[in-house]
């Protein structure tokens, strides 16, 4: 699972997931790029906030040290790529800005116009809703 690409399958999957810290941190910090998972571990604890963007629970050892399992949020994996010194960074970066600009043209192209209305045209239309009323009522009379 550590031959991952950046791709909107992939965006889909995590996006519906209902797990609340749903990336491994084995598997992020290989996918990122990070030389050592010590060092993307360090970047976590410096930059996301625990328990928002990343949870670390300590598993029970059958011998030796206990093993820390760290796992992140979308928000967390998003942040931590945008962050990270690495070439998988770089395209994490170029994948946000990519969805940033096109979020930014479909703003642009569907949002509706209002019709402009001048007072005068206003006015009219209040005059005329009026004279509608008047006619109603007299309708309403010879019924």
């Amino acid at each position: 699972m550590t031959d991952l690409t950046l791709n909107q399958s992939l965006a889909v999957s995590l996006y519906q997931s209902d797990e609340k810290f749903p990336v491994h941190l084995e598997v992020a910090w290989q996918w990122l790029g990070y030389s050592r998972k010590d060092v993307c571990l360090d970047a976590i604890k410096r930059y996301l906030e625990e328990e928002i963007d990343f949870s670390i629970s300590i598993r029970k050892s059958t011998g030796g040290r206990p093993k820390q399992d760290v796992r992140l949020s979308i928000d967390g994996l998003k942040t931590l790529g945008m962050i990270a010194g690495t070439e998988q960074g770089k395209s994490v970066r170029r994948y946000f800005l990519e969805c940033e600009r096109i979020a930014k043209m479909a703003i642009a192209t569907t949002q509706p116009q209002l019709p402009s209305i001048t007072n005068a045209k206003l006015t009219q239309l209040t005059t005329e809703k009026e004279v509608i009323r008047t006619k109603i009522k007299e309708l309403r009379q010879l019924l």
